[in-house]
C-alpha cells in the first residue's frame, strides 16, 4: 500500500502526505480546477479539496457503482466503473455528456449509448469526451468544431437528432482509427492525443495540422 502527496491549492504549505487515506489501495486519481479526487480499490471514492465541488454527487454514486477511473472536464465529469459502464454528469452544453441532449445533469447519469461495449480508458476535455474500448476501439463526442473528435461532421441531411453541425450528443466510433487499437487517451482544451497498443502516439483536433 502506498502513499498518496499533493502539493499546490490542496497543500497550502509544500508537499502534504493525506494520512487519512492510510491503508487504503489507491486505484487511481483525478484533478481538474483546484480539487482531486481519489478513486479507492474498497469501492469508493474520496475528495482532497478545501471546499466541496460541484460534482460531490459522485460521492454517494461511485459506492453503489464500484468507479475504477474518474475523469473532469472543465464543466462536466465522467466515471469509468470497474464492470465497464460509464457514467457522466455536470454542462452539457455541447454534449459531452453523451446522453443525446443538450440538457446537464446534477448526479451521475449512464451513458447508454456505450452500454454495447466494454470500456476499460476514458477522458474528459474541455468540451469533448472520449472513451476506450476492451478491443482497442475509441469513441468521442461532444464538441468537435476544431476536429477533436476524429470524425467528419455529419452533413445536413445525414445528422439525426442527436448530432448538430458542431457537435456530436452520443459517442461516435472513430473510423481512422480502425486498425490501429488504442491504449489510453488524452483529450486536451480542443484536441485528443492517443497512445496505440504498439507504442504509436495519435492526435487529432486543433494545432494537430
Amino acid at each position: 500500500v502506498g502513499s498518496v502527496f499533493s502539493w499546490g491549492s490542496l497543500s497550502r504549505e509544500g508537499t502534504a502526505r493525506h494520512d487519512e487515506l492510510r491503508g487504503e489501495f489507491v486505484s487511481g486519481l483525478a484533478v481538474a480546477d483546484g480539487k482531486a479526487l481519489v478513486v479507492k480499490d474498497a469501492r469508493g471514492v474520496e475528495w482532497l479539496t478545501h471546499e466541496p465541488p460541484e460534482a460531490a454527487a459522485v460521492n454517494e454514486a461511485a459506492v453503489d457503482v464500484d468507479a475504477q477511473q474518474v475523469s473532469f472536464g472543465d464543466k462536466h465529469s465522467l466515471m469509468l466503473t470497474r464492470d465497464g459502464s460509464v457514467f457522466s454528469w455536470g454542462d452539457n452544453s455541447q454534449g459531452q455528456l453523451g446522453t443525446c441532449g443538450i440538457q446537464p445533469e446534477e448526479e451521475p447519469a449512464l451513458v447508454e449509448a456505450l452500454q454495447a461495449v466494454v470500456v476499460t480508458h476514458i477522458s474528459a476535455g474541455s468540451e469533448h469526451s472520449a472513451a476506450v474500448t476492451d478491443s482497442g476501439a475509441v469513441y468521442a463526442w461532444g464538441r468537435g468544431s476544431e476536429g477533436q473528435l476524429g470524425t467528419t461532421p455529419a452533413s445536413a441531411a445525414g445528422r439525426g437528432k442527436c448530432s448538430n453541425i458542431s457537435a456530436t450528443l452520443v459517442p461516435r466510433y472513430i473510423v481512422a482509427l480502425e486498425s490501429v487499437p488504442i491504449s489510453k487517451l488524452a483529450c486536451g482544451s480542443r484536441f485528443t492525443i492517443a497512445v496505440s497498443r504498439a507504442g504509436g502516439v495519435w492526435a487529432w483536433g486543433e494545432g494537430t495540422l
